[in-house]
């Protein structure tokens, strides 16, 4: 094959790898430096997780306070009924 034919090609997207820490030995031992930045997935998962569980304690909380409501002006008009049957 001579200089010429050889070519290099791109076989996928590029990408860039941020360091999150490094440590004092392989794989482990102390933490030299932490990056301040880095969020992890677990916790950006738990935020969007507790602001959906938020979401619905709300939803829940008014939907049952329209079902109170409703009980209850069900029960006075029954009162209502009953007492004007008692008159």
């Amino acid at each position: 094959m001579d200089d010429k034919e050889k070519k290099l090609v791109e076989i996928g997207p590029r990408f860039s790898l941020t360091p999150v820490r490094l440590f004092g030995d392989f794989l482990g031992g102390e933490t030299l430096w932490s990056s301040t930045t880095f969020i992890s997935p677990a916790r950006l998962q738990a935020t969007r997780m507790s602001g959906l569980v938020q979401r619905r304690q709300v939803k829940k909380k008014a939907k049952d306070l329209v079902t109170q409501q409703k009980y209850d002006d069900k029960m006075k008009e029954e009162d209502n009924l009953f007492s004007k049957e008692d008159q």
